[in-house]
């Protein structure tokens, strides 16, 4: 067999599930796919750390299977999903799987894993997010989609990476063996990424899962090892937590399941200066500082823009520390500096320019900036003309 391959959004998170309702996932600015987790990511499920049991938690080369925190984020064409795994090396072995229930309805999908591990599933629990007591289901729930790859080791030159994307319909697992763009020989493939030391991370489309990106869909992750071992395993680890494997060749049933609610996504714009540098003179007297926000928002923007010394002072300019807006639709808002000028030859003098405390979007690059004050030329002039005649 082939190898397989703001505070606020926060807030109303946790509130969402704690109602027992799916979690809404904002929109945000394109994830890369990497293999390291971008801050567009939310926490979604967690698995308690330490759980792998003898000998994997003794084999260097299976420690990465102890679990942790799983994250996931959306746009309009695909679903995000991001495992921390700070375990994860080059001479890590095993293999990895993502179960989707992509329908909600019971008996809809299959009962065991596509690649034959001794891992079967019966999920009575949806709702398993993170902070939130798990809410049963009023059936059993079955995966429709299964994600299964091994990972990217240099344990395993000939087939590192391979990933497949497994559906289940006319009572068979349909792309088993067909490479759904994994890695080979990089451990960047076009819908997986891994990064040592970091985690996995896979993009898939909406349209591969066979579903519109307004679903509601429930996701386990797991980690096993069949290939690796030799054996018929079961789950090492699993995100949520559910039952694991007590050795490395025992049957698991997976039983807890995540809910993202891909309906209604709250569009999370990007907030930042429109260049990385701004310049004016003396003689200016102001400058405009220009933030913009992408793409444009339905809802009442804010981002906090301070100014600090550089090699400029207060002799300079005029400090601020000042709340910019952006009413729905705006994409842009000015903040005017003022500058100071004075009767010295000086050289460039910076200012340093910063936003902080959005609200309502997220910061992206350049949300630092700087400002260079040149000595005005018409100041100069002034000074060679007169100060010889005052100073007599």
């Amino acid at each position: 067999m082939l190898p397989i391959a703001s505070r606020t959004l926060f807030a109303t998170f946790l509130l969402v599930l704690a109602a027992g309702k799916p979690v809404p996932l904002p929109a945000t600015q394109p994830i890369a796919l990497d293999g390291l987790r971008d801050p567009g990511y939310i926490l979604l499920a967690q698995d308690p750390p330490g759980d792998l049991a003898t000998p994997l938690a003794s084999d260097p080369r299976s420690r990465w299977a102890d679990l942790s925190n799983l994250y996931v984020t959306t746009d309009t064409t695909h679903l995000w999903v991001y495992v921390d795994l700070p375990g994860f090396s080059g001479d890590s072995i095993g293999e990895f799987g993502l179960a989707i229930d992509t329908d909600g309805l019971a008996g809809s999908g299959a009962m065991k894993d596509p690649q034959r591990n001794a891992i079967s599933y019966a999920y009575d629990s949806i709702y398993n997010n993170a902070g939130v007591p798990p809410v049963a289901a009023p059936q059993f729930l079955l995966p429709d989609a299964v994600i299964r790859g091994r990972l990217f080791s240099s344990q395993f030159p000939a087939a590192r990476g391979w990933t497949e994307l497994d559906r289940w319909y006319a009572y068979a697992w349909h792309g088993i063996n067909v490479n759904w763009g994994g890695v080979t020989t990089d451990p960047i493939g076009s819908h997986i990424a891994f990064s040592w030391g970091h985690g996995l991370e896979l993009s898939i489309p909406y349209a591969d899962l066979g579903v519109p990106p307004t679903q509601t869909v429930h996701l386990e992750f797991y980690a096993t090892g069949q290939v690796a071992v030799g054996h018929q395993q079961g789950a090492w680890d699993t995100i949520p937590d559910d039952t694991q494997a007590p050795d490395d060749n025992v049957a698991t049933t997976e039983q807890r399941l995540a809910t993202v609610n891909l309906s209604a996504p709250l569009f999370q714009p990007s907030l930042s200066f429109a260049s990385g540098s701004f310049t004016t003179t003396e003689a200016a007297g102001t400058v405009p500082i220009t933030v913009s926000l992408s793409p444009t928002s339905t809802q009442l923007v804010s981002v906090v823009l301070r100014t600090a010394d550089g090699t400029a002072d207060a002799a300079d300019y005029v400090p601020i520390s000042q709340t910019v807006t952006f009413a729905a639709g705006q994409a842009a808002s000015l903040v005017s500096i003022d500058v100071l000028t004075d009767t010295l030859t000086e050289p460039d003098e910076k200012v340093i320019l910063s936003l902080s405390q959005p609200v309502n979007a997220q910061l992206a690059p350049p949300f630092t900036a700087t400002l260079t004050i040149r000595d005005s030329p018409a100041s100069v002039l002034w000074r060679q003309l007169f100060l010889p005649f005052t100073s007599r």
